[in-house]
């Protein structure tokens, strides 16, 4: 991979280290998914890179649990937020740790479940305790797909500039006939 970003994730590797600390404790997912993959290639050590995805994602939730105690009573769009999972209230306050398991892997929605515990005003310290086990269930689950990635990307990244035409003939086919439809609507208005 030849790019300018790499090279001084290179150059500078705590640069990597906080860019993986700060993606995941305000993202998740997706930073996590892309630091594993770049820990395959060799960008990042695999110790350093569990560290930073650890801490980033347990201190990220603090935060979280912060903003959420903190926009409780605020008319904000945060607290708007929130507000639609209160749904999910009774289950945080009977089945706090099941509830956090679950979030945990699903794709958006821990970050409202913190900041909804916030605003609750839940218990802190039991939130980080019930954190740790899902935290790193997470990390090596999605993180392993991340470095699975990385692995067959190698095997794969020939095909990729035919997958880039293939997307964009597909893309120039679905405009022309979104075109076509449209005019044909028209006539027939």
């Amino acid at each position: 991979m030849e790019t300018l970003l790499f090279q001084y994730l290179l150059l500078w590797k705590p640069l990597g280290y906080f860019l993986v600390f700060l993606g995941l404790a305000l993202e998740g997912d997706t930073a996590l998914f892309i630091a594993s993959f770049l820990t395959y290639h060799g960008f990042l050590d695999f110790e350093n890179f569990f560290l930073a995805a650890f801490s980033g994602a347990i201190i990220g939730d603090v935060f979280w649990y912060w903003l959420g105690k903190k926009i409780n009573n605020s008319s904000s769009f945060v607290n708007k937020l929130t507000s639609r999972i209160k749904f999910a209230d009774e289950h945080l306050i009977n089945r706090l740790a099941h509830t956090i398991f679950v979030s945990k892997f699903i794709y958006g929605i821990h970050h409202l479940v913190i900041l909804r515990a916030g605003a609750l005003n839940l218990n802190l310290k039991k939130i980080i305790k019930y954190n740790i086990l899902p935290t790193l269930l997470w990390i090596l689950f999605i993180g392993g797909l991340g470095y699975l990635f990385g692995a067959s990307f190698t095997l794969i990244k020939k095909y990729v500039k035919f997958i880039e035409i293939g997307l964009l003939i597909a893309l120039i086919i679905f405009f022309v006939i979104e075109k076509f439809i449209k005019k044909r609507s028209e006539k027939k208005l």
